[in-house]
C-alpha cells in the first residue's frame, strides 16, 4: 500500500484493525531482534520540523543495521512520496523506519511502501481523564499501532510519548482503566514489546517530571525496568511487555537527557547498546543514534 492508497483507505484515524507485518523478518527467525533508536537535538519548545531530505540525511549518517528503526517524535513536514520512500530505505539499509509526520501521524516505511499506523496522541499525563485512557485502550484493541512479527505470536505495540502513563505495574490489568478492552486485546495477552517514542526531553531528572520511567531516581530502578521484569499475568489475562524500546530527543547542554535519548529494557534488565553514533554538534540536526539486540525466549 502506498502513501496515496493508505490516505484514501482510512476513514477514522484511530480505528480499524491494522496489524502490520514486519517485512524485514519474513525470511528468518525472529528470536533475535535488532532495534535502532534515533533522537535529535532539541529545545524545550521543540518547534522545529524536519524536511524529508533532513530525515534521509540523518539516517544516512547513522548507517543503521537493524530490523526496525524507531525515531523520536520530531515531525517530518509531509509523508514521503514514492521517490523519498526509496531514498529513505536506501539510507536505512532497507530496514523499516517508524517516524512522525505532521500533524500527529506515525508512519511505517518498509519495502518501498508507506502506511500510517497511528494518529493523534490520546494520552499525555498520568492524571489524564479516564475517557482518554479508555480511548487509548480501545485504539489498542482495534490494532492501531500494532506491528506483527511474521510466523510468531509476538507483537510490537506503539504508544506515543505520554501514552505510557496507561501502563500499570501492580493493578488488575496492564492498562489502567483498560477493562473490558484490554482483556480482549490479543497483542497484550502474550509476548509483546512496547515501542515508546517521545517528543520533548524531561524537564528535570526527577520522579515528578516523569524521568523515573527510564532512569534510576532516589535509589529506585526505572519503572520500565521493573515492568519488563514482571512475569506473572494480570488478573484479566494481559501481560506486561517483555521489553520497552524508548527514544526521545535531547538537550545539547544537558548530558543526562542524552543518556536517556535511547533506552531499552528487557526482562527486568537495562540493555546496553551494541553500537552508538554519538551526538553530533549541529544545533538543528544534531542526533544520537543507538542500536540494541534483544534475544527473545
Amino acid at each position: 500500500m502506498g502513501v496515496r492508497d493508505s490516505i484514501a483507505a482510512r476513514t477514522d484515524l484511530n480505528t480499524g484493525a491494522v496489524c502490520v507485518p514486519l517485512h524485514r523478518l519474513a525470511n528468518r527467525p525472529a528470536r533475535v531482534l535488532r532495534f535502532g533508536t534515533l533522537g535529535w537535538s532539541a529545545t524545550q519548545t521543540m518547534s522545529g520540523y524536519l524536511t524529508d531530505a533532513e530525515l534521509v540525511r540523518t539516517i544516512t549518517e547513522a548507517k543503521p543495521n537493524v530490523d526496525l528503526l524507531l525515531c523520536a517524535g520530531r515531525s517530518v513536514l509531509a509523508a514521503p512520496k514514492r521517490r523519498k520512500q526509496r531514498e529513505l530505505l536506501r539510507a536505512s539499509g532497507n530496514a523499516p523506519v517508524l517516524f512522525e509526520v505532521a500533524p500527529e501521524q506515525w508512519w511505517l516505511v518498509q519495502s518501498a511502501s508507506a502506511l500510517m499506523v497511528r494518529a493523534r496522541q490520546l494520552l499525555a499525563k498520568h492524571d489524564a481523564p479516564r475517557e482518554s485512557r479508555e480511548a487509548l485502550a480501545r485504539t489498542l484493541k482495534a490494532g492501531r499501532g500494532t506491528i506483527c512479527l511474521p510466523n510468531t505470536n509476538t507483537y510490537l505495540n506503539l504508544m506515543i510519548c505520554g501514552e505510557n502513563n496507561i501502563l500499570s505495574l501492580t493493578g488488575s490489568s496492564v492498562l489502567k482503566d483498560g477493562r473490558p478492552w484490554a482483556a480482549k486485546t490479543k497483542s497484550l495477552q502474550g509476548e509483546w514489546l512496547l515501542l515508546n517514542p517521545a517528543h520533548r526531553p524531561y524537564r528535570a531528572p526527577s520522579r515528578s517530571a516523569g524521568a523515573a520511567k527510564v532512569r534510576s531516581v532516589d535509589g529506585y530502578s526505572p519503572v520500565f525496568q521493573r515492568l519488563t521484569g514482571r512475569e506473572r499475568p494480570y488478573r484479566d489475562g494481559t501481560r506486561a511487555p517483555v521489553a520497552v524500546v524508548y527514544v526521545n530527543n535531547y538537550l545539547p547542554g544537558k548530558r543526562w537527557t542524552r543518556d536517556i535519548a535511547g533506552v531499552v529494557f528487557h526482562q527486568g534488565e537495562q540493555i546496553q547498546p551494541s553500537r552508538c553514533v554519538p551526538a553530533r554538534p549541529n544545533a538543528n540536526l544534531g542526533f544520537e543514534y543507538r542500536e540494541f539486540q534483544l534475544h527473545l525466549r
